[in-house]
Order: C-alpha cells, then sequence, then structure tokens
C-alpha cells in the first residue's frame, strides 16, 4: 500500500523488480547499513557501508544492475516521499528502512531481473556486420558534446579540429584498443588510467566510455570463445587502471561491467547486437542514446570499441602481435 504523500507520514512502499546482482548483494543476510547518498526526481542513489551505490527508481526508469524499482504514484518524487541526502538506512534481503525519512520498501514479491545479457553462441560474420551497423547508427545519431568523434579520429591528423577534451581522450582510447586486442594488460591498465575521471558529470564520459567497453570486451570475447584468462587479464586491467580516478558512480558501473552486467537499455543492445538481429538493433541504440545528456552516446561509443577490439583478439592467435 502506498500512502498520499504527507510530511511525517509514513511511506510503506513494494519492490516491483529487483536486479539479480543487488539480490546476490544482500542474500549473505545480515543487515547492512548505508547512507542517502543523492537524491534526484525518480531516483535515489544509497552508499553502503561498502562503497558500494545501490540505486532506488520509480518503475519508469529503466533497471540498473545495481538497481530496485519501487512501486510510486506518477505525481510523486524521491523528495516528496521524505527522501534526503545524508539520512541513514537499513538494508537486508527483505527490504529497506529509513527512518527518517518515515519510509519503508519491501522487497518481498519483487520480481528479479537479469543483468547480465546472453552473449554465447553469436555468428562472427552476423556479429561483424552488426558492429558496423551501430558503429554507422551511433555516427549518425549521436549525441554532441560527446566523445564520439573518437569512432572516427585517432592519435594523428583528421579533416576538422577535435576539441581539447576529445583530443585528450584520442591517445589512451587508441591505446586501449590496441592493447585490449593483442591482450597487453599493462596497456590497457595506462590507457584507462587516462581515461577515468575525464569529463564533467556524475559519471564522466570517460568513465562512460570504459564501462561500455569493459562490458562488450567480456561479453563479445564470451561470444568468440576468447580464452578466459587472455580475456581476464585485460577486463582486471581496466578495473586496476580506472580504480584512482573513476568517479564513485562509475566505479560501480565498472564493477559490474566486469562481470558482463548492464543496465536495461544496455543489455537490450547487446541482445540485438549478438542475436545479429538488424529489426530491433535501431530501437536498441536509440534507448542507450536516450540516456542522460551525453552518457548513453560515451557508453556506446565504448561498447563500439570494445567489441570491435574483442573480434580483433578472437581473429588473432595468442602470442602474435
Amino acid at each position: 500500500m502506498i500512502h498520499t504523500t504527507v510530511v511525517g507520514e509514513t511511506h510503506d512502499l513494494r519492490a516491483l523488480r529487483l536486479s539479480r546482482a543487488v539480490d546476490d548483494l544482500l542474500a549473505a543476510g545480515k543487515s547492512r547499513v548505508a547512507i542517502v547518498h543523492s537524491v534526484f526526481r525518480r531516483v535515489t542513489n544509497l552508499r553502503l557501508d561498502s562503497g558500494y551505490l545501490l540505486s532506488l527508481s520509480a518503475p519508469e526508469v529503466a533497471l540498473a544492475p545495481n538497481g530496485v524499482a519501487i512501486e510510486m504514484p506518477a505525481d510523486s518524487t524521491m523528495t516528496s516521499v521524505g527522501l534526503r541526502p545524508g539520512q541513514a538506512a537499513t538494508l537486508s534481503v527483505l527490504g529497506l528502512q529509513i527512518l527518517e525519512a518515515c519510509l519503508h520498501v519491501t522487497f518481498a514479491g519483487a520480481a528479479h531481473w537479469e543483468p547480465r545479457p546472453r552473449a554465447r553462441g553469436a555468428d562472427r560474420s552476423d556479429l561483424c556486420s552488426a558492429a558496423l551497423a551501430a558503429r554507422a547508427m551511433l555516427i549518425a545519431e549521436g549525441g554532441p558534446d560527446s566523445l564520439l568523434p573518437l569512432l572516427w579520429i585517432r592519435d594523428g591528423p583528421d579533416m576538422a579540429e577535435p576539441t581539447d577534451f576529445v583530443a585528450r581522450a584520442a591517445g589512451p582510447a587508441t591505446l586501449l584498443c590496441a592493447a585490449a586486442a593483442r591482450h597487453d594488460p599493462w596497456g590497457v591498465r595506462a590507457a584507462s588510467r587516462r581515461l577515468a575521471g575525464l569529463g564533467p558529470g556524475l559519471t564522466p564520459s570517460g568513465d562512460d566510455l570504459l564501462a561500455g567497453f569493459l562490458a562488450s570486451w567480456v561479453l563479445t570475447c564470451e561470444a568468440m570463445g576468447v580464452q578466459v584468462g587472455p580475456r581476464d587479464r585485460v577486463a582486471s586491467a581496466i578495473l586496476q587502471g580506472a580504480a584512482p580516478r573513476a568517479s564513485e558512480l562509475g566505479g560501480v558501473w565498472l564493477a559490474h561491467a566486469v562481470r558482463g552486467e548492464v543496465a536495461e537499455p544496455m543489455g537490450r543492445f547487446f541482445t540485438a547486437l549478438f542475436a545479429g538481429d538488424p529489426g530491433n538493433l535501431p530501437s536498441a541504440v536509440r534507448s542507450v542514446l536516450a540516456l542522460g545528456a551525453t552518457s548513453g552516446t560515451d557508453w556506446l561509443v565504448g561498447a563500439v570499441l570494445g567489441t570491435e577490439a574483442a573480434l580483433r583478439a578472437a581473429a588473432r592467435p595468442l602470442g602474435v602481435t
């Protein structure tokens, strides 16, 4: 039951959907202490005692791999149900309680959502064609003020002078792609360190690009049968390089991406990509592009580059540089 929003009133809310990754996090059974980290109109982030950020969102918001969708009236906001940054919270497998907000969310009966798209059984030829189609759509429809120019410039001359922001990313992005394709964790680590934290926002553009690259690398390598050892060494190197500079939320996306876990729009993108499904790919790409001012575009730039690097890695025998 959801009570009408009145200051000081108790709000008993119900979780509608729960990411499997969040359920795994809480499955140990003990209560976890958290604080309200940030409050937006229809999304609230909680910081657990471990530093992990958990996202509470309204039903219409795409579910994140660290997310719980809760029942909320359409005309309500996270603020109107009493949430403020800094409030103490208690989490368990049963639900969430924030005493200062008079808020209780029960997880009983919530549907579980799998944040890791299926990556096995992709046809190489179909995947190459789908990756080229995704690249073309991204170039045609990607947002401005993003890292989109990285798809046509590298560390060299270009028809148009890149902005300082893009120019700073070009070198490390080139290194990241080349080093990952040749299974070079040292080069990957150095490139990731230079990209992490690059740009403004709650999740800087460099963090979004790395999250897209990492998820795509892990899933495409799995789809193409790249050996687990080389695949995981590259993935771990991205995390290690990014860790000192990535934003708080960017670090969470990366921690999920290394396991192939992504938000719902990104999951639909990978599903269409690996299925070689030209009919669903355009809508999947556009659903990612709609995220944030530049986050969707920057993430897709990374995903396209990660897929291309993984395809090159799959075609190169180990030990060949």
